[in-house]
């Protein structure tokens, strides 16, 4: 697998990758756990955010395009979550031995199938809906963070 012919295995990288793999494996658990929320806790805790940032944008009296970013505020999310797990899966490829260009791509389809999955369990929870657009958003995300590094 990531194991290479002829390179010993010894305890500290053994350690940074059960860490590394840990790390994807707790962020999946995160983006899995804000899955599962029912439709209208999801919106509470939306709006929240939204009121927030509404409140900072009439003291700032910067309302007009504030108003348009909270529109995003969800996407944005999406698209912060997939940044993250592709950074993690980067670490985590990088220590189990991958490396350009193969382990790009092993990330983007990684982020891909996570995303796909989480979509489809999104389909079954109350008040939640499941987007294409969402999968190919989180890919977008997990690839351009890639592109510069």
């Amino acid at each position: 697998m990531a194991f290479r012919l002829g390179k010993r295995l010894n305890k500290k990288s053994l350690w940074v990758r059960i860490i590394a793999w840990s790390l994807v494996i707790l962020w999946l658990c995160m983006i899995w756990y804000f899955s599962a929320q029912p439709g209208s806790q999801s919106k509470k805790l939306s709006d929240h955010y939204e009121y927030k940032a509404q409140k900072l944008a009439k003291s700032l009296n910067a309302g007009s395009w504030v108003k348009a970013l909270i529109k995003f505020t969800r996407k944005f999310a999406h698209i912060i979550e997939y940044i993250i797990l592709s950074l993690l899966l980067l670490f985590a490829y990088y220590a189990s031995g991958y490396r350009y260009p193969r382990m790009v791509i092993r990330i983007v389809i990684t982020c891909l199938l996570c995303a796909a999955i989480d979509e489809i369990h999104q389909f079954f929870v109350p008040g939640r809906t499941s987007m294409l657009t969402d999968v190919f958003l989180d890919t977008a995300a997990a690839l351009a963070i890639q592109i510069p590094i």
